[in-house]
């Protein structure tokens, strides 16, 4: 990538960018399987039950470069601290993804006679230990973490900066919203509440393995009726939720696209409901 980007010619450049993509893509296809198959492993054995705040997965021949990735992704699905693990030869190491309110690297410091090494801060590390020990060190991990997190915090709330219509999210606006950026844990993205708006069409898989989902969203406002595109990153799993014609609460984040160099507004779903109320009863 360095060398991409300092001093190679544009026959080496576009060997080196078709190479990295590839692997990209090959990180993605390991990162998805991999996603998937510890999801499962949390549902089959319990580990979303409100009894159990903290999750600690492993397995051999997970490949130990989207230990990470996985667990954030983990963490995302199922608002618990993450442990996951690859194991080899008698031996694991991995690494951690937490939530606000459980210092990770404390967590770790009161299971240390189970682990052989760990570091990191208080949303995400790193740990080493023998495969003998993971049984013990997740009964040890659970118990310090359902004395630091209630049950009511797995349900972890969304923020709403403020409701609003479809019709006010356009590209003039979204574009002085993006010079807030950038976004990040210190600054996140503002999230606006969409009330009673309408599902146009069937909602759509889309992505490798229909990971994402995509729905067409319309104003209920018959005066202005606008529609847009929405993508909700990692719910493909939701399309079955909704159907056309459904009205629906909206939480989105609103970002400025250039797709085939073209300016436009494109929404991401943080999450849906059903609507609750008339838009006109929210004074948007």
């Amino acid at each position: 990538a360095l060398k991409l980007l300092t001093e190679a010619g544009p026959d080496e450049g576009l060997r080196i960018a078709e190479f990295l993509c590839k692997e990209n893509d090959r990180r993605r296809k390991v990162e998805q399987e991999v996603f998937q198959e510890a999801r499962q492993m949390v549902l089959d054995h319990g580990f979303d039950q409100p009894d159990c705040r903290a999750i600690v997965l492993g397995k051999e021949n997970w490949h130990p470069g989207v230990m990470g990735i996985v667990a954030s992704r983990l963490v995302d699905a199922f608002s618990r601290p993450t442990v996951m693990l690859s194991l080899d030869n008698g031996k694991a190491h991995g690494s951690c993804r937490s939530v606000d309110g459980v210092p990770m690297h404390e967590v770790l410091a009161s299971c240390t006679e189970h682990l052989e090494s760990h570091g990191g801060h208080a949303m995400a590390a790193g740990l080493r230990l023998m495969t003998r020990n993971i049984d013990a060190f997740r009964q040890a991990m659970i118990q310090r973490v359902n004395q630091i997190l209630a049950p009511d915090a797995l349900a972890r709330p969304l923020r709403l900066d403020l409701a609003c219509r479809l019709e006010d999210l356009d590209l003039a606006t979204v574009s002085q919203i993006a010079r807030l950026a950038p976004f990040g844990r210190g600054n996140p993205a503002p999230v606006f509440c969409l009330p009673d708006v309408c599902v146009a069409q069937p909602p759509q898989r889309v992505g490798a393995a229909g990971r994402h989902l995509r729905l067409l969203l319309r104003s209920s406002a018959e005066s202005a009726c606008r529609q847009c595109w929405a993508v909700g990153f990692n719910q493909g799993h939701r399309a079955d939720e909704w159907a056309a014609g459904l009205r629906v609460d909206a939480a989105v984040e609103a970002k400025v696209s250039t797709y085939r160099g073209r300016p436009g507004v494109d929404l991401h779903v943080q999450d849906l409901r059903l609507a609750s109320q008339p838009a006109s009863a929210l004074n948007v």
